[in-house]
């Protein structure tokens, strides 16, 4: 169950020591979260133990499945010959690039679970997703999966718990 947490912007957090994913006290990795707004951009790094960091990296690719898909797309384009007299040749172009990126999401997924129990796939999805924040004016929304540390940091940063 997530929380979100709203603290009055600021330069300087206050970080609790542990893990942000699972809670753990051996957190020594970082979870870096960034958000850029129209004015300016904040970015801030969390703790991660190795665990969570090493289930995170199972889910590597992604940036590989969006140039391949571009690729395809580009190298369809050029097969079927799509330009303003064939405009039905650039749709499937597009339509094989999409389908092909789904492809291949769906494919790193499965590999990133693979040889996992289901408790360690939730721990995954949870530590994909650890840690969000939304940037309103003078104030900073963080989302956190993991209660407790959304409390702890709620707490140490003079922060308001805004929802569950």
């Amino acid at each position: 169950m997530s929380i979100k947490v709203r603290i009055p912007y600021k330069t300087f957090l206050n970080i609790p020591p542990v893990c942000v994913c699972c809670g753990s006290s051996n957190a020594q990795r970082s979870f870096y979260v960034s958000q850029t707004d129209i004015v300016a951009s904040i970015g801030t790094e969390f703790p991660l133990c190795d665990k969570c960091n090493n289930l995170i990296n199972r889910r590597n690719g992604s940036y590989l499945i969006v140039l391949v898909s571009i690729l395809a797309s580009i190298s369809i384009l050029f097969l079927f010959q799509g330009d303003d007299r064939f405009p039905a040749n650039i749709l499937t172009s597009i339509i094989a690039g999409a389908l092909l990126f789904l492809l291949l999401r769906l494919y790193v997924i499965q590999r990133g679970r693979r040889g996992l129990t289901q408790d360690e796939i939730n721990l995954q999805n949870k530590a994909l997703h650890a840690v969000e924040f939304v940037w309103p004016p003078f104030f900073i929304t963080f989302k956190f999966e993991n209660e407790y540390y959304g409390r702890w940091f709620a707490a140490l940063n003079n922060g308001k718990i805004v929802g569950q």
